[in-house]
């Protein structure tokens, strides 16, 4: 069984229990700090993070869908910390903690010793294959898989009303050739993402996103608004 909780993902299937988070980009508000603007996003994403884990419960396996870290250099001491607080607040509610590795995350190996987290490139799991999205790889094309479950992209989509119009983070759930997709949006909450229905979301695979379908998050709840593509000749 597949839910949709806030930004995350829970696959349920006998026993054992899954959460997918999107895009984390820790690291991101220390440039803003250094910019002379306060900011509060690690303790936002923990926040969200024990709201998610009220819902949920304890679950086997926490995915990181990649780029966890912001910046391509490697980390500095205040990402550390904000990497120390997010992972031993995940470790708290999973049992197994494993970290698809992203474009950005070019500083991320000392996570694996430091942290016992697992570092992989793809992982897969009953069928659902988990990539981070910025290329194409082996995994995502054997027989056993039916689900890509892919982040990267930070899906959004405007919702307009008259003069009004507001950006949503979304899930968008669609087909390609003979596999499902679904596209994640990052949990980090400083930037809202790419609106889809204005601009080409960057992923390595020719999606036709007008037959996706589209889920809005208003905080922990995400609401189904149809076909991408009907939406959009409204």
């Amino acid at each position: 069984m597949k839910r949709f909780i806030g930004k995350g993902i829970l696959l349920e299937e006998e026993k054992e229990r899954v959460l997918i988070l999107g895009d984390m980009h820790i690291g991101y508000e220390q440039g803003i700090h250094q910019a002379g603007v306060a900011t509060s996003f690690i303790a936002d994403t923990c926040r969200e993070l024990e709201t998610i884990f009220a819902l949920t419960g304890n679950v086997t396996t926490c995915v990181l869908l990649g780029d966890v870290l912001h910046r391509f250099a490697k980390a500095g001491n205040d990402e550390w910390r904000g990497v120390r607080e997010i992972v031993t607040l995940l470790h708290k509610w999973c049992e197994e903690l494993v970290v698809v590795r992203g474009n950005h995350d070019v500083g991320v190996v000392p996570l694996v010793r430091e942290f016992n987290v697992r570092l992989v490139d793809s992982w897969t799991w009953k069928g659902y294959c988990c990539v981070h999205g910025d290329k194409d790889l082996p995994a995502l094309h054997t027989r056993e898989v039916h689900t890509w479950i892919i982040g990267h992209g930070h899906p959004a989509y405007r919702l307009r009303e008259g003069a009004k119009s507001e950006l949503y983070k979304c899930f968008l759930e669609g087909t390609y050739k003979t596999k499902k997709i679904i596209l994640v949006p990052s949990f980090f909450g400083g930037v809202i993402g790419t609106d889809v229905s204005t601009y080409a979301v960057p992923y390595p695979w020719a999606f036709t996103l007008s037959s996706f379908s589209l889920y809005l998050i208003e905080g922990m709840q995400v609401f189904s608004f149809g076909k991408l593509g009907q939406l959009e000749k409204k």
